[in-house]
C-alpha cells in the first residue's frame, strides 16, 4: 500500500506505516529546537491509561491531544501524528542526555574538589 500524496506507505510484511522523513522533502527547517522547552511542556502533560468511548476494550497509554496541541505541531489539533509524537520523544531524550552529561561533569568536578 502506497500513497505518495500523504507521504506514508506500508510495504508487504510491514506491521506499521512508514512516513517519509528525508531532509530533501522538507521545507522551512528549524535547525535548533529547544529540547528543554519541549521537555518542560511534555513533563506537564497528563499521561493516562485509557480506553475509547466506542466500546473497544483495548487499552492505551498516551498524552491527550488537548495538551499535545500546545506544542503547535500537526495539521489537526484533535489528533496526534505519530511522526510528531516520535520527534517530541526524541527531543526529550536529547534534553535528558544533555542534562545527564552536565550532571556527570558536575559530579566529576565535585569529586576533584573533595580529593
Amino acid at each position: 500500500m502506497d500513497d505518495e500524496s500523504t507521504g506514508v506507505s506500508m510495504a508487504n510484511g510491514d506491521t506499521s506505516w512508514s512516513a517519509i522523513s528525508l531532509k530533501s522533502v522538507k521545507d522551512v527547517i528549524e535547525e535548533n529546537v529547544d529540547n528543554d522547552e519541549i521537555m518542560d511542556i511534555v513533563s506537564k502533560m497528563q499521561i493516562s491509561r485509557w480506553k475509547m468511548t466506542n466500546g473497544n476494550n483495548s487499552e492505551h497509554i498516551s498524552p491527550f491531544s488537548d495538551e499535545f496541541r500546545n506544542l503547535g505541531l500537526g495539521s489537526d489539533p484533535d489528533r496526534i501524528q505519530m511522526l510528531d509524537l516520535a520527534g517530541v520523544l526524541y527531543s526529550c531524550v536529547q534534553s535528558l542526555h544533555d542534562t545527564n552529561k552536565k550532571l556527570i561533569e558536575d559530579i566529576g568536578e565535585l569529586k576533584m574538589q573533595i580529593l
